[in-house]
């Protein structure tokens, strides 16, 4: 977040509520007995995200002292840890302030790259297994789109009733970049179309980063002048740029094979993880199997690292009975 504040000083930096409350999680579940003041805890958290002004905000604030009094290391860790110093990244009685296209979360990030490693299937591939796979959840995906766009040009999603607009709000034009509901009315009401002026720009353009398309006449003075470079070289060398040249029109005719894997000939063997699984995040340790979470904080521990020296111990004694047959079977021959 330092990084952001000095390279981009003007822009509006938001919080990921996933991550947020995934770091409650991990922090605060613990300090509850049982399942069900959790779950209350959480639903309050969520109304105090949700607040669409400061004096709502304020409202629920008051709420979540008094509900959970009896926990209040609970309450200081939402308080120290994020609203006091983050409350205007994602608090929604702050964020509605911005244009974030409702982007609150990496979900869009996080569920592309799921989805990836679910097509990869394993962490190991060359280059022309990964590229075909990923171009064929591209196109996956692209026909999904698609589908999409004629779904909502046949398809009517909602109705709206025009009669009411005093608890508009205007939200749907200081975050989206859309009409709301006032605007509407009024195209409705003198029966005109909507302007395109009425929408950001983000909804008219198809590249966020703008492309300027290279003049012919550029291109062709920089290709010459590569070509007065190569001639002022000795001629030894223009094969060599000949074929560089070739390579990138006909990547066919490269020379450049794929290296073979090493293989390992010296120790034991070892099984290869082939998994795209990554290790388990703080709130996902939290919820051990074995774990009740009526059992106190204190004994927890004890707990969970017995469930995990149960398989260690289980491997020992197999060990232990394999050894012990084979010492009686010497012994008997």
């Amino acid at each position: 977040m330092s990084a952001i504040e000095s390279v981009f000083p003007n822009a509006k930096h938001l919080l990921c509520h996933w991550h947020i409350n995934k770091n409650i999680l991990a922090k605060c579940k613990k300090m509850f007995l049982d399942k069900e003041t959790w779950n209350l805890f959480m639903s309050v958290w969520g109304t105090v995200v949700a607040a669409n002004t400061e004096v709502e905000y304020l409202r629920r604030i008051n709420e979540l002292t008094t509900t959970f009094s009896h926990t209040p290391t609970a309450v200081a860790y939402v308080f120290d840890t994020w609203l006091n110093p983050y409350k205007e990244r994602f608090i929604a009685a702050w964020t509605n302030n911005c244009m974030h296209f409702d982007n609150l979360t990496t979900k869009r990030v996080e569920s592309a790259h799921a989805k990836l490693k679910k097509q990869l299937g394993c962490s190991l591939g060359n280059f022309d297994s990964l590229w075909s796979k990923i171009h064929s959840l591209l196109e996956l995906h692209f026909t999904e789109i698609k589908a999409s766009f004629e779904k909502s040009a046949t398809v009517v999603q909602h109705k709206e009733s025009w009669g009411i607009t005093e608890l508009c709000g205007c939200l749907n034009r200081r975050i989206h970049g859309l009409p709301c509901a006032h605007e509407l009315a009024h195209y409705v009401r003198d029966e005109v179309l909507i302007p395109l002026s009425a929408l950001d720009t983000h909804w008219k353009r198809l590249h966020i980063i703008p492309r300027d398309q290279p003049q012919i006449p550029d291109f062709i003075l920089e290709l010459n002048r590569f070509v007065d470079k190569i001639m002022k070289e000795d001629s030894v060398k223009w094969p060599y740029y000949a074929r560089k040249i070739r390579e990138i029109f006909d990547p066919n005719t490269t020379h450049l094979v794929e290296p073979k894997e090493k293989v390992k000939t010296r120790g034991r063997l070892s099984k290869k993880d082939k998994s795209t699984r990554r290790k388990p995040s703080a709130f996902e340790l939290v919820d051990v199997p074995c774990v009740d979470m009526c059992i106190p904080s204190s004994t927890q521990n004890s707990v969970a690292s017995a469930c995990v020296t149960d398989k260690i111990q289980k491997k020992r004694v197999k060990k232990i009975s394999v050894r012990h047959k084979l010492q009686t079977t010497t012994a008997d021959k």
